[in-house]
């Protein structure tokens, strides 16, 4: 279904009212409000996307700042993230090229102007590690070491591995740690890792940088946790299904607190995709994105909204606000896959996939995705009078990061869809935004524009990174001191390091 952007405004009104009850509670601001105190922040701008390899596979990756400020990128190889349709067939060398059964993984030392692909010992060539099995479901941590650890599956089995020189290789491996579906990653204290496996649920911890593990049991939340800022050594925040609230835990995972946006009575926004993410501030404050309006091939309907909701860390109350993009770009969207990232208190940026117009003809497109972001420098909200009480609302400014679209074709998430033949995975289910050591915010995901090797479409997603500008406030005040790049031993291949 395409409509002309000029003649929108009277269907945008009507989509409008008919979300109106998609939060129903009094908590609920508008980022467009012109009560209240505070300012948006200066408008968003992103660079062109940067294909991170336009040989390999890419869908769902996560990204992480080294201590260094080398930026990792890792994505699934491709095995469950195709596109069933025996047209692509004749593009499949990306998914041929380099398939070890092993996640990909890449690294830049320009902030994402140029990629190198992490092989074997840091040769560039072969797999990651020897020993570590498991095509998909990647995730990055970082302890207090600046040792960084990855995961991923083969569907049955859930291996970690880790790197000590900054990703330049991942020497240490274990091949089995855990039965299960869609691994996450935290890290805390030197050598302190936890694994969370979501099917069967389970919550595991290492102590000697991945090597032994003991399992913790199944903890109250779902999907990726993160360290507590405001206890690094032994906090961990995670989502709870569905957005509806986030546990603590104070003691390493033993124990927790569960804290529901119901008891702050605000209702729970609707958001589309498999994942909760949750970011967590300087401060301790934790934040939930959600995006709605995409429901599948079969929508046609362009009533996308966003909302974030904020956990006051010092008052334990919740607020939600809704980011009013239709305000702030001019037409209305759908929307899906939100994920969030948070710097310093209050500093918080978040992206989300999303359909939208051809900004030169203004026609609308319910089959083109592009990739979307927002940020703000209050999303906790604002303490206007002095009081201690952020009663002013949060300030976000919106922006579409990718100008052209990163797929273009109705899409479809879960392993069952690309078994069933019912539609495009080729993106996965989630894409991210992390930031480098100076607050400078971005996004990785995967994306289906590069034709196969015969013309046609390629059955794989290749993996992109899309970079704020430099005249955009970063997320942290001051940034991340840096070392120099660890080196270690080529164990008689080629050096990791140059002399």
């Amino acid at each position: 279904m395409r409509s002309n952007l000029n003649r929108s405004g009277a269907w945008r009104a009507v989509a409008a009212l008919l979300t109106l009850g998609l939060v129903a509670g009094t908590n609920v601001a508008s980022s467009g409000e012109v009560a209240g105190c505070g300012e948006a922040p200066p408008p968003l701008t992103f660079a062109p996307k940067v294909y991170i390899d336009a040989d390999r596979s890419g869908g769902e990756p996560v990204a992480i700042t080294a201590e260094d400020g080398s930026i990792l990128v890792s994505a699934h190889a491709g095995t469950t993230h195709y596109q069933p349709d025996g047209g692509h067939v004749p593009g499949s060398a990306d998914f041929a090229v380099g398939y070890f059964n092993q996640t990909l993984n890449w690294r830049s030392v320009d902030f994402g102007e140029s990629w190198e692909y992490v092989g074997i010992a840091g040769t560039g060539q072969g797999p990651h590690s020897l020993t570590s099995t498991g095509f998909s479901d990647p995730d990055f941590a970082m302890d207090q070491a600046g040792t960084i650890y990855n995961v991923e599956i083969d569907l049955v089995n859930t291996a970690v591995f880790s790197s000590r020189d900054d990703g330049q290789s991942f020497l240490l491996a274990h091949p089995e740690v855990w039965p299960g579906d869609r691994p996450w990653l935290v890290a805390n204290e030197a050598d302190e890792v936890f694994l969370y496996v979501n099917l069967p649920k389970q919550f595991l911890r290492s102590r000697d940088g991945g090597v032994t593990w003991l399992p913790l049991g199944s903890p109250p939340f779902d999907d990726k946790p993160v360290t507590d800022p405001a206890n690094p050594d032994d906090g961990i925040i995670g989502p709870i299904a569905g957005g509806t609230g986030i546990s603590i835990s104070a003691d390493d995972g033993e124990s927790w607190t569960t804290h529901n946006l119901s008891a702050s009575g605000v209702a729970t926004p609707r958001t589309t995709g498999p994942f909760v993410n949750v970011a967590a501030d300087s401060a301790g404050n934790a934040y939930i994105p959600y995006a709605s309006g995409y429901t599948g091939p079969n929508d046609k309907t362009a009533d996308g909204r966003v909302h974030v909701s904020a956990f006051d860390r010092d008052t334990e109350r919740w607020t939600v606000t809704e980011i009013d993009v239709e305000e702030q770009l001019g037409y209305a969207h759908d929307a899906q896959w939100p994920w969030a990232i948070a710097g310093d208190d209050g500093r918080v940026a978040i992206t989300w996939l999303g359909t939208g117009p051809d900004l030169a003809t203004g026609e609308y497109n319910d089959d083109h995705m592009y990739l979307y972001a927002a940020y703000s420098m209050n999303a906790n909200g604002t303490d206007c009078d002095g009081d201690g009480v952020n009663e002013g609302p949060a300030r976000w400014s919106v922006a579409r990061a990718t100008e052209e679209p990163i797929h273009i074709g109705q899409l479809c998430t879960g392993t069952g869809c690309n078994a069933l033949g019912n539609g495009d995975r080729r993106l996965g289910d989630f894409h991210s935004i992390q930031m480098d050591h100076t607050g400078r915010m971005f996004i990785v995901s995967g994306d289906t524009r590069l034709p196969g090797t015969l013309g046609g479409p390629k059955p794989v997603s290749n993996p992109i990174f899309v970079a704020a500008t430099g005249d955009v406030p970063t997320l942290l005040e001051t940034p991340v001191e840096l070392r120099e790049t660890r080196c270690l031993e080529p164990l008689g291949l080629t050096p990791l390091c140059e002399d």
